[in-house]
């Protein structure tokens, strides 16, 4: 199953960030909605994208492309911590845009589909190289575009392509990313469930 939207709105794409794939993507995603922890986003004010325009396709080199925009304002939260007396954006989190970007082209393949729990990584052996000329609060919204290079579809599907943030002129260009889906256990998000007991004394040799 494809997603069949070209255009993601601001509530899609943070409806999927909240873990609602069907929601987020559409007709053709309704298995999603028994989901007890869908592979997404980072939600909240990390969620990057406003609004998403989509291009899904699963042929060979340069057919997969994904233009998302969102705004920029002086009193965003990520100017008061980097750097004091001069704010600008981190290049970090352009990257995270970037790898959100490529997590939402993965979900509209369908990969997430049947994933009922799952994490995005970064591939392993490949090393992005990135360029990096940070904004600041006098910009008015940040473009970020991403060319699909790859698509594997196996156990652990991947997506690689290269990706670039611009305001007016280019401010991030990271080549060779690749970002996978690996699987997960849904008790992992529980630190309850998941700590360690605390032992008071030493393991009995």
């Amino acid at each position: 199953m494809i997603c069949t939207h070209r255009q993601l709105s601001a509530e899609q794409v943070r409806a999927f960030s909240e873990g609602d794939l069907y929601a987020g993507f559409g007709p053709g995603f309704e298995a999603g909605q028994a989901h007890v922890r869908t592979p997404a986003i980072q939600n909240a004010r990390c969620c990057w994208w406003t609004g998403c325009s989509i291009s899904i396709h699963r042929a060979a080199l340069g057919s997969g492309y994904l233009r998302a925009v969102t705004p920029i304002r002086p009193d965003d939260w990520f100017f008061a911590g980097h750097f004091k007396n001069d704010p600008c954006m981190p290049g970090t989190l352009m990257f995270e845009g970037c790898l959100q970007m490529m997590a939402i082209y993965l979900a509209g393949l369908g990969y997430t589909l049947f994933a009922m729990a799952g994490v995005s990584s970064p591939c392993r052996g490949d090393v992005p190289a990135a360029v990096s000329r940070s904004g600041g609060p006098t910009s008015k919204e940040l473009v970020c575009e991403m060319f699909v290079e790859e698509v594997h579809d196996a156990r652990c599907p991947c997506v690689c392509g290269s990706t670039r943030h611009s305001r007016r002129l280019k401010a991030f260009h990271a080549r060779r990313v690749g970002l996978r889906l690996v699987p997960d256990w849904p008790l992992s998000s529980h630190q309850s469930f998941c700590a360690k007991p605390r032992c008071p004394r030493p393991w009995p040799r």
